[in-house]
């Protein structure tokens, strides 16, 4: 249900980018605003998502994958169509904060001189060791020196890609991925008594997330003030962020892990959606 409304969510924000001069402009304003909901809600998924996936690196993979097919619809369509888009689609930041999470749970490891430990004998990992994102693909050890130079090196890469490349939501979509993967540190065993499928844990994971989203917001409004003068448009619709924290509460999520029909339509999910909605702007011109 949660990601019925992302995609929802996700439509309304297309309609706003493909139709912004037949829109009205307090349309157009909710429509941007239903786009950083739709933004928050499957980052909040990913992040949720990489504490409970057995393949890290395919799950980034397949990620990866999914945004060059939707930038290849969205640069036709900018082509054609002469529509334009402000950022590269949200895909590529969710791989990005993938790959910083990687960095960070690898310069964390070999810190503690861990990371040359992760595998052990029995050739499983113990995701717990690296906070839960243990993406090494090769399957090798490493020397603790070499493995923190790597992970800072992704880290900066994945920072690097995010802005270099103008990923979606930028710098602060990144953050907002990897302090929710944080945030959601908790046992998934335990859940919110009244909403036994929520996407949070519990209520300490939901206040952490929740608190951690405010500060983010904050900075940056205060960032935006101090470089531009004045707060933004922009720093004002960011703060509908916080609207998807009550729908990963009160929406439920399947109890069944997805099976590889219902993976795949996830996945597809963003493509379709966009040569959907490419589809009808070509018919009306």
């Amino acid at each position: 249900m949660l990601k019925l409304v992302g995609y929802i969510l996700t439509l309304f924000y297309l309609t706003g980018v493909y139709f912004p001069d037949v829109l009205p402009a307090i349309v157009l304003l909710i429509s941007q605003m239903a786009g950083h909901i739709a933004f928050a809600i499957f980052a909040l998924l990913i992040a949720r998502g990489l504490r409970r996936s057995s393949n890290h690196y395919l799950y980034f993979l397949r990620i990866v994958v999914t945004a060059f097919v939707t930038e290849l619809i969205g640069t036709l369509a900018s082509w054609q169509l002469l529509v334009i888009f402000p950022e590269r689609n949200p895909l590529f930041t969710y791989a990005a904060g993938i790959a910083m999470l990687a960095g960070l749970a690898m310069a964390v490891g070999c810190y503690h001189d861990l990371v040359a430990h992760a595998m052990p004998a029995n050739g499983k990992w113990n995701k717990k060791t690296l906070f839960g994102v243990p993406i090494n693909p090769g399957h090798y050890r490493m020397p603790p020196l070499i493995g923190l130079i790597i992970g800072l090196f992704c880290m900066g890469l994945a920072t690097f890609a995010t802005l270099f490349f103008r990923f979606s939501h930028g710098l602060f979509g990144l953050l907002f991925i990897t302090v929710s993967f944080l945030a959601m540190r908790d046992a998934e065993d335990q859940q919110l008594p009244r909403f036994p499928r929520s996407l949070f844990t519990d209520t300490t994971s939901l206040l952490r997330t929740l608190l951690y989203a405010v500060y983010l917001i904050l900075t940056f409004a205060l960032v935006d003030m101090i470089v531009w003068r004045a707060g933004s448009a922009y720093s004002f619709t960011r703060m509908a962020i916080l609207l998807s924290l009550p729908l990963g509460i009160v929406l439920p999520e399947p109890t069944t892990p997805p099976g590889t029909i219902r993976r795949w339509l996830t996945y597809a999910a963003l493509p379709a959606l966009t040569t959907i909605v490419s589809i009808i702007k070509w018919i009306v011109g």
